[in-house]
């Protein structure tokens, strides 16, 4: 292997550990059918516009929260949404801002805000009291998460039965296993603001 390709693989190999877009590193079904059409539509400077300002329009549809939150900027985001809106990727936007799509992180475009549905998913697994197995499945990155398509690739995750099925098995017996879903398949962003999502 010569020099050049050696000092080529080594830098790659760093920047996977010194680049923000390393962050929140794995896929979530749907969200690159999403960005590929958005992009397909050359519209994804405009979404890049709607996420980065985190414009309040899409608080205002409930698509984050609060429904008062985001920066009204009329100036830069009313472009934007048009811009969506008349190439017919607004359902798209809607999918990847809801599901809070890691490919957010790795850009550096998002911001702290809230999701719908997030925090009543993670109240009732705390009142069960299973925010550590939630947390064990989620830091671990454990392999039935992705068998069960809540992330990809299917074949994904880590195989580690000590560590994940009994998190596994105490979620499955509180009836958590629907909001656990739910959070993992929205990358509810509390996962980040814990260092869960790497």
């Amino acid at each position: 292997m010569t020099t050049v390709k050696k000092q080529t693989i080594i830098a790659g190999m760093l920047g996977l550990f010194f680049l923000p877009q390393t962050y929140a590193d794995y896929s979530i079904p749907g969200c690159q059918d999403a960005w590929t059409a958005i992009g397909k539509a050359g519209k994804l400077g405009a979404l890049e516009t709607l996420v980065k300002i985190d414009c309040a329009v899409m608080h205002r549809k409930n698509w984050r929260l609060p429904t008062n939150g985001g920066v009204s900027n009329p100036k830069v985001c009313a472009p934007a949404w048009n811009t969506l809106s008349k190439a017919r990727q607004l359902g798209n936007v809607k999918f990847m801002v809801t599901h809070n799509c890691p490919v957010f992180y790795r850009k550096g475009w998002v911001t702290n805000y809230t999701i719908p549905g997030c925090k009543k998913a993670w109240t009732a697994i705390g009142k069960a009291g299973k925010l550590r197995a939630l947390e064990t499945l989620v830091k671990t990155d454990c392999a039935v998460m992705h068998r069960n398509k809540w992330r990809l690739p299917t074949n994904g995750g880590v195989s580690n039965r000590k560590v994940c099925a009994p998190a596994w098995s105490n979620l499955s017996k509180a009836r958590q296993l629907g909001n656990v879903k739910f959070m993992v398949t929205h990358n509810c962003p509390v996962f980040s603001r814990k260092g869960w999502v790497k």
